[in-house]
């Protein structure tokens, strides 16, 4: 491979930029030159991060007064973009394609790049500035629906599908079906003279980008993500659980989300099927801790963030099942990270759950969306009509989404320009 400085820009340094941060560091490792952009500054194991503030705007004194009392100013650049949203269901979010960031290309890791490798940008870059500015070849690796629509993450949560969201609405009937023709005519003006080659990481994300308005006009590759399946193993159930201080015996379903309280993940959907189930099933969940449910369920035991990998393994070794009740999902990283530790994955039926899910074998996949189904799915294990070998889950973990598999495929991606 060609020596190259590879520059990834991402929004955050947490939850599901850890894939992101596994393709850095592995790059670093095999002695290549790569650095990492980003607002966040939560984890400290990032390696060559470097921390870009965000343009703050020119606020007076009454401006900053109406912020801390939590009011909308008309004056202010972001707040007009919030108010233009107000009302609309917008499910998993919504942003803009235009911030005030306009100095990204200007930062001088960003001139001694060769390659830029955009991931989550939301919040961050200035569409039309940035690719105006970017003469440099680009990679953006999918991780949801917004690089590809007018502003909504996903449809779900919505009132589109996601073949409208991929076009321009027709006919407009309200103001958010303006706004969102208005914006993805802004991104593919934006990127139109961009030299881009498209990551998907699951096969229905790659066809829906590549019928998009704003991005199928790009080469688009089909890239899963991929874990380091040396540090995600199997380890002893009954250290697992002492670590985390769970009950030795019993069923313990594990479920992972960086963010705990976002109704779309399924934690709540989770909690209440334990109105089904017996009353000694525990649960371990791993994420930012949310008071309400701690306080009434008590068999939910809340790890808060976890940030190493060798416990985020020990925490999926804990369990008898995975559980990932999430509505909509671009692949499902956790789902790969439980089954390299030989645990099998209860999911919803989901762009991810679909392709790395093989049903009854490496997990389940429930018929309906519902919580009854999930605790039927889960019954199903408890009283071992349904039995899982650990041992055949792991072995497809590894041979479908070792990190080398990952790697290799940017690897070629990057000596392709």
């Amino acid at each position: 491979m060609k020596k190259l400085k590879i520059l990834h820009i991402s929004t955050f340094d947490r939850g599901g930029a850890s894939a992101v941060i596994r393709l850095h560091h592995y790059l670093l490792k095999k002695g290549l030159e790569s650095d990492y952009l980003t607002i966040d500054d939560f984890n400290k194991n990032v390696l060559r991060k470097h921390i870009y503030k965000p343009i703050s705007e020119k606020n007076t004194f009454m401006d900053r007064i109406k912020s801390k009392l939590g009011l909308k100013n008309p004056h202010s650049f972001y707040d007009q973009q919030g108010i233009q949203i107000e009302g609309y269901p917008l499910g998993y979010g919504f942003t803009f394609p235009q911030t005030l960031n306009k100095d990204i290309c200007k930062l001088p890791i960003f001139k001694q790049a060769d390659i830029i490798h955009l991931h989550w940008v939301n919040k961050m870059i200035d569409y039309p500035s940035f690719f105006d500015e970017c003469k440099k070849p680009i990679v953006w690796t999918l991780h949801d629906m917004h690089p590809f629509t007018g502003g909504l993450y996903y449809s779900i949560g919505t009132n589109y599908t996601e073949n409208q969201l991929v076009k321009y609405i027709t006919p407009e009937t309200n103001s958010l079906d303006k706004l969102l023709n208005q914006h993805t005519k802004i991104k593919a003006k934006a990127v139109e003279n961009s030299k881009i080659e498209v990551a998907a990481t699951s096969s229905m994300m790659k066809k829906l980008s590549e019928n998009s308005v704003i991005l199928g006009k790009f080469k688009h590759h089909l890239i899963p993500l991929g874990i380091d399946t040396d540090i995600f193993r199997p380890y002893s159930k009954k250290l697992a659980r002492n670590v985390f201080g769970l009950k030795e015996h019993g069923m313990v379903l594990v479920f992972v989300s960086a963010q705990v309280d976002n109704r779309f993940k399924g934690l709540s959907a989770l909690t209440e099927s334990l109105r089904y189930l017996p009353a000694d099933i525990q649960i371990l969940a791993v994420g930012n801790e949310s008071k309400n449910l701690q306080d009434s369920h008590r068999n939910i035991k809340f790890t808060g963030t976890i940030y190493d990998e060798r416990l985020m393994a020990l925490a999926y070794s804990a369990g008898d099942l995975f559980v990932t009740p999430s509505l909509q999902e671009a692949f499902g990283q956790t789902t790969i990270e439980a089954q390299a530790c030989g645990v099998p994955v209860l999911a919803f039926q989901t762009w991810g759950s679909a392709d790395l899910v093989e049903n009854r074998r490496t997990g389940m996949i429930t018929k309906e969306t519902t919580v009854e189904a999930l605790a039927e799915n889960i019954l199903d294990v408890h009283a071992g009509k349904i039995v899982f070998d650990s041992q055949y889950i792991r072995e497809q973990a590894v041979e479908k989404y070792d990190l080398t598999n990952y790697i290799s495929g940017y690897l070629k991606l990057y000596d392709s320009f």
